[in-house]
């Protein structure tokens, strides 16, 4: 029984959609940026070495172990009278664009000191993303009760992602060659975190406020975090969802694992400044937004599970050609891959998106349990566990193979390291991407599944 009585939701506009679908330049930003700098960041600005830099970014990960179940669980059973979901979106806004500005403001110094205050900052930075995101994710199934709906509902959302991809991945680069540096970056990207996640909020509340509402629940922190990581472990025997996890596990080790290898790829192989690599994540950007109406369009010819497979296909030959470039080449094949590689990767976030408010409602439809904030806790825990290993397996073989740590980007650097960054943003990532198609093979729901089961 639920301890609200309001009458019915609200009617959900475009307004509502869009604004909703704006928080997503929040996490697009944050999570781009940390992924490309954040192990760049600690290697040749604080001088860490590389495989402390990933151990510390990939550390933070326990915590969000704990964290991302048991804010699922207080997402799913709020009492606030603002609303369930969406007083959250403000304050996990609020926390991580501050703790972003912060860590982005670090400037050099002992090593003793930087561990503690460079691993604090990740966990502050890893408690806002946990929540704003988790939350925000559980309101899909709300605001796009129909299968066509959330796939509408999806393309607005991946579209302002991708404005945070151009914010994330364009805007950081090109602002970090200016002469504030780092600094301007974690000025201006923290606020256009705050920013888009009170947009967001201010787009849901009302509705979110004549949402229905469990009943009140006595419970000490104690209980609460017990039955967290029960109700994690049990929202694995859905299938759709499990296998969907996977993939998406999967496929966010091959993002980070790109994203934290380009930085040095585009350094010391391609000997391109990061205004360059700004132009080409620019590109690869504005090819998504773009074909955005073209993918919708492909997935409801397709289906989403058979388009989610095609996609991974092309991204995974995009990734492996990186292995073949030569100084030679010409110049229109490099732009001809960030187009491709951008087309089909927001192709696979899209179909990855889309797919999970249907396992969001397929659960419910079989457990008989509205558990939309756990799942979308784990959801979150998986993606950032899984973009933590990006830096780890970058830094780790990196530091293996003798990368020289340097704030100097015209270091020379042996064979050996260049060799292992050729292959991180290539063979590596394109290899895993492949094991993702096989995984999702295994998934089986439908929009005729979900019909019968109502």
């Amino acid at each position: 029984m639920s301890s609200r009585t309001a009458s019915a939701p609200e009617s959900i506009t475009l307004k509502n959609e869009v604004s909703w679908s704006v928080g997503s330049i929040a996490t697009g930003a944050v999570t781009n940026t940390v992924a490309i700098f954040a192990l760049f960041f600690l290697t040749s600005h604080l001088g860490l070495e590389a495989g402390i830099a990933g151990l510390l970014i990939f550390a933070t990960k326990i915590y969000d172990a704990i964290s991302d179940p048991i804010m699922g669980r207080i997402s799913d059973n709020w009492q606030g009278k603002s609303g369930r979901r969406s007083p959250f979106l403000c304050w996990g806004a609020l926390i991580l664009g501050i703790s972003f500005f912060f860590f982005f403001n670090l400037s050099p110094m002992n090593t003793s000191i930087a561990i503690p205050v460079v691993l604090l900052l990740l966990i502050m930075i890893s408690t806002g993303y946990t929540i704003f995101a988790v939350p925000y994710l559980a309101l899909a199934p709300d605001i796009a009760p129909s299968y066509d709906g959330r796939t509408r509902l999806m393309s607005y959302r991946v579209f302002f992602l991708m404005m945070g991809v151009l914010v994330g991945a364009v805007l950081a680069p090109k602002l970090v060659d200016l002469s504030g540096g780092y600094r301007l970056m974690g000025i201006i990207i923290g606020t256009s975190v705050v920013m888009a996640g009170f947009i967001a909020f201010m787009g849901v509340r009302k509705f979110d406020a004549t949402l229905p509402v469990p009943a009140p629940k006595q419970e000490t922190f104690g209980q609460m975090a017990i039955k967290s990581v029960t109700q994690f472990i049990s929202v694995f025997e859905t299938k759709p969802f499990a296998v969907l996890t996977l993939v998406k596990l999967l496929q966010f080790v091959v993002l980070a694992t790109v994203l934290a290898s380009f930085p040095y790829f585009f350094t010391f192989v391609l000997n391109k400044s990061f205004a360059e690599f700004g132009t080409y994540m620019g590109i690869f950007s504005l090819s998504g937004i773009v074909a955005i109406p073209f993918i919708r369009f492909i997935i409801k010819g397709m289906g989403k599970r058979s388009a989610y497979i095609g996609f991974l296909s092309l991204y995974a030959l995009g990734l492996l050609s990186w292995y073949f470039w030569t100084p030679s080449e010409p110049e229109m094949f490099f732009y001809a891959r960030s187009v491709l590689i951008g087309i089909v990767s927001t192709g696979t976030l899209f179909c990855a998106l889309a797919l999970l408010p249907d396992t969001m409602e397929y659960d419910r439809l079989v457990s008989g349990q509205a558990r939309e904030g756990t799942i979308s806790g784990v959801f979150t825990l998986v993606e950032k566990v899984s973009s933590a290993f990006g830096p780890l397996i970058v830094g780790v073989l990196l530091q293996a193979t003798g990368l020289i740590t340097s704030k100097d980007p015209s270091t020379v650097q042996p064979e050996q390291a260049l060799a292992a960054i050729r292959l991180a943003a290539s063979i590596i990532p394109a290899l895993i991407t492949l094991i993702c198609i096989a995984v999702l093979l295994k998934y089986r729901l439908t929009e005729q599944m979900l019909e019968d089961l109502k």
